[in-house]
């Protein structure tokens, strides 16, 4: 499960956070954009892969469409999942269609499956210290094909705030960056309180993300650990 929701986490913030004010800032949209989140657990050890690829982008209504490719793998490589989904910019703001995200993007058996509905996570394209973020929430309900429920969980994101700006090292490189917090709260058979932070490079997305249980101890981590 902890290996689960850290792939999730990586993967549903760097899907859903392109919600912004304009189609650049601290995001890239150049088809063929290439980058690899590696997630750790508490103790620093890799857990699993998210590569995430911009497979297409086409001009439509003033703006842009966009397709997206995502992958997950455990720790050693093997592959997990791949599915695609799309998003789009329009009058100056983009939209990931997080709320209909395929079911294909998460792991499971050949009879299981997941289905997401929620909200988009937004950033504003120049943020400034002490800035509030808007709120989001996804809702991930898995079960047999066809058949009944057999997990509802509910993900939600609060008291979303600008930190300020930081200097981030990873593997992929050293990036200057714009620094959001914010309180997790997870549902699923009892809820579960934690703090997340996050790093944003311009023109690159999350280089990094952390995630603390309710007495500040690191439950997991994310880096960005390759980009073309």
């Amino acid at each position: 499960m902890k290996r689960l929701l850290s792939l999730l986490f990586a993967a549903f913030t760097w899907l859903a956070a392109f919600a912004q004010d304009n189609c650049d800032g601290y995001f890239q949209f150049k088809e063929g954009s290439k980058v690899e989140l590696t997630t750790y657990d508490k103790k620093d050890k890799p857990t699993g892969i998210v590569r995430n690829t911009i497979v297409k982008k086409t001009p439509a209504n003033g703006g842009f469409l966009l397709v997206f490719k995502s992958e997950t793998f455990d720790a050693k490589g093997k592959p997990l999942t791949s599915g695609e989904f799309n998003g789009q910019c329009e009058n100056g703001s983009f939209y990931s269609d997080i709320r209909n995200f395929s079911s294909e993007s998460m792991p499971k058996g050949p009879e299981f499956e997941m289905t997401f509905v929620g909200d988009q996570l937004a950033y504003p394209n120049q943020p400034n210290a002490g800035q509030a973020l808007s709120d989001a929430s996804v809702k991930i309900t898995s079960g047999i094909k066809g058949g009944m429920t057999i997990m509802n969980m509910t993900i939600a994101y609060t008291n979303r705030k600008v930190e300020g700006m930081e200097t981030v090292e990873t593997p992929a490189g050293k990036f200057d960056c714009v620094k959001v917090s914010y309180d997790l709260s997870v549902k699923v058979m009892g809820t579960r309180q934690m703090k997340g932070v996050e790093y944003l490079a311009k023109g690159v997305g999350v280089v990094k993300s952390e995630l603390y249980d309710d007495k500040g101890r690191k439950e997991s981590s994310t880096l960005l650990t390759k980009m073309e």
